[in-house]
């Protein structure tokens, strides 16, 4: 009788990897090379993907039709490496409670601070203020408190075993773009997360029996759309059914040689954080209440904005208890337009944006895990 290996008898995980790891993460890893030796033995944390893909080697495709002079593609014709291509992936996946903070501090770059005792409260702001120890406040050193990327596994989650040359590793991960959205009309009101990742060094074919650990049922809480405690803009309490933020890093790589090598040390330093940006939007509903929005979501499209409230969150917005989450965030609004045909729903696009008392952008989590953040 055949085995067949199907595609759902695999699944994602991520290794955290910076210099202060969860405490749940046993694995003293300070630096990218210490883990390519070690990679296929650590914990990982399961995530729960939607939908599942290889990861993307991004190969080099070079076709010059002057060696054999004919009109259609020959073999000796066309060039395929993979020199000075990055490995990638996205990952596509509803937030949870034991996930929505790592997801955060890979797109922040830094968790500005940690409760020291339940529920463990986790804040990110750009730019980083409070409590700054990068270089004028802004950028990561990949060290100390400061600067994450994770490993990614590919694996083979049947409970039979490991499959060999199966399983896939991408290490020195860097979040280049995190999309987070919430709406009524997708994916039955779940805030979801969208991340793209680009990586440092690419392992295929491997055997990977490190522990995966999966969150309980009854652990893993998602946050829903209908369970909004707070939905303000420009202090305004705005009867919204959607929302999404795109936070981008500009996360590059330099692409110089040994920096796909596994036993080299030249690849510890090569990430280049380009420029941090958060855009949004929201989709409200034009009644009672939102019409206050509407007419002053208009006016500030006409002039400079100026510093209001702008708050989306679980829970009351003091982010106190398990399982609150909260956004906060400047604007300057970019566009307001009608959404469908019954003139009763508009869509306010924005940009976030540093005032001179506060941060462009806000995260608070609490999820009772204490991250050794």
């Amino acid at each position: 009788m055949a085995f067949i290996t199907h595609h759902k008898d695999f699944r994602v995980s991520m290794i955290w990897q910076n210099a202060a790891k969860p405490s749940t993460d046993g694995s003293a890893i300070t630096a990218d090379w210490d883990l390519i030796s070690s990679y296929s033995t650590l914990t990982s944390q399961a995530l729960p993907v939607e939908g599942l893909s290889f990861f993307s080697m991004n190969p080099t495709t070079r076709r010059v039709n002057r060696q054999t002079g004919t009109r259609h593609r020959t073999l000796k014709d066309t060039w395929n490496d993979l020199k000075g291509s990055i490995p990638g992936v996205t990952l596509s996946l509803p937030a949870t409670q034991e996930t929505i903070d790592l997801f955060l501090y890979l797109a922040m770059q830094r968790c500005s601070s940690e409760g020291a005792s339940t529920p463990y409260v986790k804040a990110f702001e750009l730019p980083v203020i409070t409590g700054a120890t990068w270089p004028s406040g802004r950028f990561p050193e990949f060290n100390n408190n400061e600067g994450a990327f994770c490993g990614l596994v590919w694996s083979y989650a049947h409970t039979s075993g490991h499959f060999s040359n199966l399983e896939e590793i991408l290490l020195g991960a860097v979040c280049t773009e995190l999309r987070l959205t919430c709406h009524s009309e997708e994916h039955d009101g779940e805030l979801w997360i969208e991340a793209d990742f680009i990586g440092r060094y690419f392992d295929e074919g491997i055997t990977f029996t490190g522990t995966i650990t999966a969150a309980s049922e009854e652990d893993t809480t998602k946050f829903h759309i209908n369970d909004l405690g707070i939905h303000k803009l420009y202090d305004i309490v705005t009867p919204l059914y959607g929302f999404g933020f795109t936070i981008n890093t500009g996360a590059k790589f330099l692409p110089f040689p040994g920096v796909y090598d596994a036993t080299s040390n030249a690849i510890a330093a090569q990430d280049c954080l380009l420029n941090h940006s958060v855009t949004g939007y929201v989709d409200f509903l034009v009644d009672d209440l939102g019409t206050s929005t509407f007419g002053t979501a208009r006016t500030y499209l006409q002039i400079q904005a100026v510093e209001t409230t702008n708050q989306i969150a679980w829970g009351d917005g003091t982010t106190s208890a398990t399982g609150e989450l909260d956004f906060t965030w400047q604007m300057q609004p970019t566009n307001l337009t009608p959404v469908g045909s019954d003139e009763s729903r508009f869509r306010l696009e924005f940009d976030c944006l540093e005032t001179s008392s506060n941060n462009l952008f806000k995260a608070n989590v609490a999820n009772a895990l204490d991250r050794g953040w």
